[in-house]
C-alpha cells in the first residue's frame, strides 16, 4: 500500500517504501523554480493514466503531457534537485501526514476556492484523507485529490462456493460479528490431499497493518497513540484484534504471512471460485463484467463488527498530490480540474472502479445488471460509517507492513499469545516510529 499502492487493473500491489531524507533537504522544497515550456509531468501507472488519457489530456489543457511511472528514486532524485513531477500519485489514507510532515505537498485549498471546475461541496467525505491539520487526518488544509474510493474492510461473498458448503449467505443488511465471520471461513474451507481447495475467507489483500487498524477502531480503539508517534497493540482493543487474526492464521482458512497468496492479491483465487470470502470494497466489482456467472454469484457485504462502533475505512483513497516544488503549479492544477472534475472522472465513475470522490457522480455508478445493483444498495447503505483513520507521519505504511508480516509469521510458528505478539509489535515500530519522528524534528 501506501503511495505506490492500491490495486490497478494490470498492475501488482506495490507498496509506498517513502522518501529519504534527501527529498527534504536543500533547498528542494523552496517553491517553484521559474516558469517554464508549457509540459507537464505526471507520475502514476498507466492502467490509471494510458496513452489515451494522456493525449486526451493534451488536447484538453492545451499543453505538452509526458506520463512517468512512479519510482521512488527517480522521484527523491527530482525533488533533490528542484525539478519535481507535476503531479504524484500516492494513497491519501495512507501518505498524507508523511507528505505534510516533510512539507512535500502543496497546500491545494486557495486553488479549489478560485475553482470553477471543482467545489469542496461536492467532495465525498473520503477527501478528508488528504487533510492533516499536524495531528488529526481528516483536519487541517487538502494537500491532495482522491479519483475513486472504496470503504476496504466490505467483502464479497461467492454464493455457489456457500451453496456447495451448504452454508446460508450472509445479510447483506446486518454486518457480521468476527467471530461469527471466522466460523463461516472455517465451515466453507475444503481441503483435500494436503491441500487447501478453496479458501474460507481472506483479509490480507490490502495489508495486514491496515486490517489491523481497521479492527481496532472496530473495536473501539487505535493502534496509534493520540499523537501518533507510538503504537501500543498493548492496549485491551488491539490485543483483542490480534486474538482473532493469530486465531485465524491457525485455522488456515485463507492467506496470511503465515500462508502468503502466490497472486499478491485475492482477486485470481476468487475468480477461479477458490475462495469463499473477499476483504475487498466496491472497486471488487468492476472486475466481475468479463465473467457472467461469477458475476451473478457475487455479493458485497457490509465491514464486519468488532466489539465497539461500526466503522467502515478506505484504506487507500488513491489520487494524486502537486508538489511544493513544482515548476508550473498552475498548470498542475488545470490538470487537476480536467482529471478530477472532468470527463475522466465521469468516465470513472461509471465503470464502477471504486466510488467517485464527486457527490454529483454518485448516481452514474453502473446498475445495468443485477450484481451491480445489488452492490450499490449495499455500498449505499454502508456509507454513512465511512471513518477517517489517522495515519502516523513518523513512517511509512510498507514499513510497518514488512514488521507485522514478520512478527505474525514468527507469532504463528511459535505458537505466541496475542499478548507476547503485542510486546514484539511495539517494539519494533516504535524504534521506527522514534527515528521517523527525529527525522521530522
Amino acid at each position: 500500500m501506501g503511495l505506490y499502492g492500491g490495486y490497478v487493473p494490470g498492475f501488482s500491489r506495490r507498496a509506498f517504501l517513502g522518501l529519504g531524507a534527501a527529498a527534504v533537504g536543500g533547498g528542494a522544497l523552496g517553491g517553484c523554480s521559474g516558469r517554464r515550456e508549457r509540459a507537464l509531468t505526471v507520475m502514476t501507472w498507466e492502467g490509471e493514466f494510458d496513452e489515451a488519457a494522456r493525449a486526451a489530456a493534451e488536447r484538453a489543457l492545451g499543453l505538452r503531457v509526458t506520463r512517468i511511472d512512479p519510482d521512488l528514486t527517480r522521484l527523491t532524485a527530482m525533488i533533490t534537485a528542484g525539478s519535481p513531477p507535476d503531479v504524484v500519485r500516492a494513497a491519501g489514507a495512507l501518505d498524507t501526514p508523511f507528505l505534510v510532515a516533510r512539507k512535500l505537498a502543496l497546500d491545494l485549498d486557495p486553488y479549489l476556492a478560485a475553482s470553477s471546475a471543482l467545489s469542496a461541496d461536492d467532495l465525498e467525505p473520503i477527501g478528508d484523507v488528504w487533510r492533516f491539520d499536524g495531528v488529526k487526518q481528516g483536519a487541517g488544509p487538502r494537500y491532495g485529490l482522491t479519483k475513486d474510493y472504496s470503504q476496504d474492510a466490505m467483502f464479497w461473498c461467492d454464493a455457489e462456493v456457500f451453496a456447495a458448503a451448504d452454508v446460508p449467505l450472509p445479510d447483506a443488511a446486518k454486518p457480521l460479528g468476527h467471530e461469527e465471520w471466522l466460523d463461516l471461513a472455517r465451515r466453507l474451507t475444503v481441503r483435500r490431499g494436503g491441500r487447501t481447495r478453496i479458501h474460507g475467507l481472506d483479509v490480507s489483500g490490502q495489508g495486514m497493518f491496515v486490517q489491523l487498524m481497521g479492527a481496532t477502531a472496530a473495536e473501539g480503539g487505535s493502534v496509534f497513540s493520540a499523537d501518533l508517534a507510538r503504537v501500543d497493540f498493548s492496549a485491551p482493543e488491539a490485543t483483542a484484534v490480534l486474538g482473532w487474526h493469530l486465531a485465524y492464521m491457525d485455522a488456515r482458512v485463507g492467506f496470511s504471512p503465515a500462508d502468503p497468496n502466490p497472486d499478491g492479491w485475492p482477486f485470481p483465487a476468487f475468480q477461479a471460485r477458490r475462495m469463499a470470502m473477499a476483504t475487498a470494497g466496491y472497486w471488487f466489482g468492476a472486475l466481475l463484467d468479463d465473467d457472467p456467472a461469477l458475476a451473478r454469484a457475487a455479493h458485497l457485504m457490509p465491514a464486519p463488527l468488532f466489539g465497539g462502533p461500526r466503522v467502515s475505512p478506505c484504506y487507500s483513497g488513491i489520487g494524486m498530490w502537486i508538489p511544493r516544488a513544482c515548476p508550473d503549479p498552475d498548470a498542475a492544477w488545470a490538470f487537476f480540474e480536467w482529471y478530477f472534475g472532468g470527463e475522466p472522472a465521469r468516465e470513472r465513475a461509471v465503470s464502477g472502479f471504486g466510488l467517485p470522490a464527486l457527490k454529483s457522480l454518485r448516481s452514474s455508478l453502473p446498475q445495468g445488471e443485477e450484481f451491480q445493483r445489488r452492490a450499490v444498495a449495499v455500498q449505499e447503505a454502508e456509507l454513512p460509517y465511512l471513518t477517517v483513520l489517522s495515519f502516523t507521519p513518523y513512517a511509512r505504511s510498507a514499513e510497518l507492513e514488512d514488521i507485522v508480516t514478520r512478527v505474525l509469521r514468527k507469532a504463528h510458528a511459535e505458537g505466541l499469545s496475542a499478548g507476547k505478539t503485542a510486546d514484539a509489535l511495539n517494539t519494533d515500530m516504535n524504534a521506527v516510529l522514534a527515528r521517523g519522528r527525529d527525522l521530522v524534528g
